[in-house]
């Protein structure tokens, strides 16, 4: 699999005052007043703080739902398309930012996303690592699920095409074989209907 392709905080335009009132309201969750500027300046979507006072670190809009535990701010952010992969100064994407800050909630939705756990950031270290060093062992292990569940859909996709591409012609013991791998238990099941 190939990692996602990133933009990050060195690419970030400035986008003042705009930009420094967007990332207020994110850190306080306030999505009433980030959809009117949102609407007004799409590019905000991206911002990570240059040329303002919180600059520094460099966090989007969802790396402040994610330090701060914000669920529906994130919800909200991936429906309109903030960059799940999006790197702050430190290279972390928003994942890391929820595994330092245990905020599991935020992890959970931005792994259902298609967040990346393995991406690492300036240190080497990849969100997993962030949440296992910070103790927070019920984050790291919900990463690990999302990347087994990735690997099974990944191997189901894989013994599907050594099928071929005419589904009547797969035999149901080739179906349970190929959904065996995604994890799907099919014990009891005989026809390829209900497969």
């Amino acid at each position: 699999m190939t990692e996602p392709t990133t933009a990050n905080a060195d690419n970030d335009p400035a986008l003042l005052p705009e930009g420094k009132a967007w990332l207020d309201a994110a850190k306080c969750g306030d999505v009433h007043a980030m959809q009117p500027m949102l609407a007004a300046q799409p590019r905000l979507l991206g911002y990570c703080g240059k040329g303002c006072s919180i600059g520094f670190i460099g966090h989007s809009a969802l790396h402040w739902a994610a330090a701060k535990g914000l669920v529906p701010l994130a919800k909200w952010l991936i429906e309109v398309k903030a960059d799940v992969h999006l790197r702050n100064s430190a290279e972390s994407t928003p994942l890391h930012s929820a595994a330092q800050n245990n905020s599991l909630g935020v992890a959970e939705v931005l792994l259902r996303a298609g967040a990346s756990g393995s991406l690492r950031d300036a240190d080497g270290n990849s969100a997993r690592d962030v949440a296992i060093e910070r103790g927070h062992s019920q984050l790291a292990l919900a990463i690990d699920a999302s990347g087994a569940a990735a690997a099974g859909r990944a191997a189901l996709r894989e013994s599907l095409q050594r099928l071929g591409p005419d589904s009547s012609c797969w035999r149901v013991s080739e179906l349970k074989a190929a959904l065996r791998l995604a994890a799907v238990d099919s014990t009891g099941v005989t026809e390829k209907q209900e497969l």
